[in-house]
């Protein structure tokens, strides 16, 4: 199963964020990942479907992965390591499902930790900060890529 890098926009500058989806989809991004918050189910409040559609308008021709934290949506937060195991867990009931399912990880993933995310059973990642406050959007992915295939 292929693997994919998501850049999550919420730690890009918002000021420039043409350019910054151009800039990570240049450096190797997969998909662009998009979180909406509405500040009743999570505290924060972020960026909803008209700052979507205008990357689209803009265009942006990567999937765009969307993350709901919404009243009645589901919340999110940091990586939890313990979350190995329900990922492990998770990998085995898809494998002995037989279907094809994606398994996604958002929050917290990093070059520190993509690898053991990998092993778990994950081949989706979202990263935020670890791409977008890394001096090097290419450099921040192409480590993350080559902890992903190294095991």
């Amino acid at each position: 199963m292929k693997n994919f890098i998501a850049p999550s926009i919420l730690s890009a500058n918002f000021a420039e964020l043409g350019k910054e989806v151009d800039d990570v989809i240049l450096a190797g991004a997969d998909i662009i990942h998009f979180d909406v918050m509405d500040n009743h189910y999570v505290p924060n409040l972020t960026i909803g479907p008209m700052v979507c559609k205008s990357l689209v308008d803009y265009g942006v021709e990567k999937p765009i992965d969307v993350h709901l934290m919404i009243t009645p949506g589901f919340g999110g937060q940091k990586f939890i390591p313990e979350s190995l195991d329900k990922i492990k867990k998770c990998k085995d009931m898809i494998d002995d499902s037989g279907y094809s399912i994606q398994i996604e990880v958002d929050g917290g993933i990093g070059i520190e930790n993509i690898k053991a995310v990998k092993k778990a059973g994950a081949n989706m990642f979202v990263a935020g900060s670890a791409i977008f406050n890394s001096d090097n959007y290419k450099d921040a992915i192409k480590k993350m890529k080559q902890e992903i295939s190294a095991g």
